[in-house]
């Protein structure tokens, strides 16, 4: 039988892969909504900061809008999710609150005047502004149906997000009295796609990593844990590990020796992990598997 297999290709399996950046450039009809701001102010985590105008009388507002983020995602790949991370806090007297952060590109209509094109799925966040300086995450599936803003579907694609047009609005309110004189101040302010390529198709005769079975995550997305079900295809040691989208390691979710034919179960109790996109690894023997899950509040 193996006799018989030797020469034939087999799909491969698709890996996630991840670009972050940050914006190249402001939405200049935006632009004067802020007293000072620099996209250099957005590149770090540096405590050089940007501020907005004064939310001066109840109910007024301000939009940050920040596009040319410069993605070079290949042309015949998936868009899976899209992570916005944004640090924020305010001075001030007076209470402030996102109105809404959505993802957008621009749209030029044909009278001339410049709207911006509203896409993908709008993220309400109720929370106030915290007077410290405090990192959000705002994660956006890669398509799906938009909800807040027409219930219609979406669907991402690497042309989109690769535009120099393609960006992020943030616009905020103040819920403060009249007079309340709150400022917002934003720092490093990023976005993550990951997206997966076609399979590759390898030879059984070439093939150097051979693949875990799909494990089985639920549930997914989660809030407070979740669970990580493989099974062994070999006996032997294994580990477990969880990641940032960036690379850097969580934990260590399991480590130890397991039994060929036998079903493992993982439980990822990680309630106070920030909300956003994580990645999973799983080593055993000579295979490995890896995968996302999304943290949810």
């Amino acid at each position: 039988m193996l006799g018989m297999l030797i020469g034939y290709c087999l799909p491969g399996f698709a890996q996630s892969q991840f670009q972050t950046r940050t914006a190249g450039h402001f939405n200049e009809v935006y632009l004067n909504s802020f007293s000072r701001a620099s996209v250099t102010d957005f590149a770090a985590d540096d405590n050089i900061y940007a501020f907005s105008k004064k939310l001066s009388p109840k109910n007024s507002g301000t939009q940050l809008i920040m596009q040319g983020f410069g993605f070079n995602i290949p042309t015949n790949a998936t868009i899976n999710n899209i992570q916005v991370k944004v640090r924020r806090f305010k001075t001030g007297n007076g209470s402030v609150k996102d109105y809404f952060a959505v993802l957008v590109r621009r749209r030029l209509q044909s009278s001339g005047i410049e709207n911006m094109e509203a896409y993908g799925f709008r993220a309400q966040n109720p929370d106030l502004y915290p007077a410290v300086e405090t990192e959000f995450i705002y994660p956006f599936a890669g398509s799906g149906v938009n909800g807040g803003l027409s219930n219609s579907s979406y669907q991402w694609t690497p042309a989109m997000i690769n535009d120099t047009e393609f960006g992020v609005s943030i616009a905020t309110q103040s819920t403060g009295t009249t007079g309340s004189g709150a400022v917002i101040v934003y720092d490093l302010l990023e976005i993550t796609v990951e997206y997966s390529l076609p399979a590759a198709r390898t030879s059984l005769l070439t093939a150097e990593t051979p693949q875990l079975n799909h494990p089985t995550v639920y549930p997914n997305p989660f809030t407070t844990h979740t669970n990580i079900q493989f099974y062994a295809t070999e006996s032997g040691g294994a580990t477990v590990e969880l990641y940032t989208v960036l690379g850097t390691k969580v934990k260590t979710l399991f480590t130890g020796d397991i039994v060929k034919g036998k079903a493992y179960t993982i439980e990822v109790a990680e309630a106070q992990l920030p909300k956003g996109i994580y990645l999973y690894a799983i080593s055993a023997g000579g295979q490995k598997y890896t995968g996302r899950i999304i943290k949810q509040e």
